[in-house]
């Protein structure tokens, strides 16, 4: 909200967690497209699930003592997982545990997401200046985040915005979503979303690359586009998608 207390709908849209938004409507979605198979489970109080509701109340009872309100938005939805599991049985805790691991998007990271956005920000800059220097024969000059060429015509800093956080939350939910649409099995669940991380990383220097190549090749002004592009940005994702999808194909 504004200093006059309305909503700022622009900034809401624009924000990097937009996605905590439509996250919700994901997961009663995918429940929904399961219904059948989770109607036909047999029913029943689920005595241990209370034990999910305890931990719930005790994090957010740590939350509110240490004023994380990051932490008690986990507790809460931790909290409607253990009350439906504690009503419906423990066929419906299994049946719904990868659309609720969909719920970790929901909680606002803020700050928090320092020591993870951080190491995204060098792995990426470090894999694109080797890609440029190794393979495309692109003199490139790496200084920590920041990527220049050799005659300082351009220069690029890997700020947090850049550093992939996106593209991952992205990515995952994706795999989340993939894996329990296209799969039964836990193992091959769990693998389609741990390559979620790498497939990630390499979109986001897929990014980078191509932000590098229009500079290189026609001018600053035009790495400044595809930079900003909206429609552009979304090329990596392409590759990211389609290497999951090949995994799955695999896996079957």
């Amino acid at each position: 909200t504004n200093a006059e207390g309305a909503v700022e709908f622009n900034r809401v849209l624009n924000g990097d967690e937009f996605h905590a938004w439509i996250i919700p409507a994901v997961v009663l979605g995918l429940i929904w497209v399961r219904r059948g198979a989770i109607l036909a489970l047999p029913k029943g109080v689920c005595w241990p699930a209370l034990g999910l509701v305890l931990a719930a109340l005790a994090l957010h009872f740590l939350g509110y003592l240490i004023q994380q309100t990051r932490i008690s938005v986990g507790a809460f939805f931790l909290g409607i997982y253990g009350l439906t599991g504690l009503l419906w049985g423990s066929g419906w805790l299994r049946a719904v545990a990868f659309p609720f691991l969909l719920f970790v998007f929901s909680v606002p990271l803020g700050p928090a997401a320092e020591p993870l956005t951080v190491p995204l920000r060098l792995i990426a800059t470090k894999c694109t200046a080797l890609l440029c220097n190794g393979v495309l024969g692109i003199g490139v000059i790496q200084e920590g985040n920041r990527l220049f060429d050799p005659a300082h015509t351009y220069s690029y800093e890997v700020a947090m915005v850049c550093s992939g956080i996106k593209s991952l939350t992205t990515i995952v939910a994706f795999g989340v979503i993939y894996a329990y649409l296209g799969f039964q099995s836990w193992w091959r669940r769990c693998l389609i979303v741990a390559t979620a991380i790498p497939m990630a990383v390499a979109a986001n220097v897929c990014r980078l690359t191509l932000i590098i190549i229009a500079a290189e090749t026609f001018s600053p002004e035009a790495g400044n586009y595809v930079h900003d592009s909206g429609v552009l940005s979304l090329l990596p994702y392409l590759p990211a998608f389609g290497g999951m999808l090949l995994l799955g194909w695999w896996l079957r």
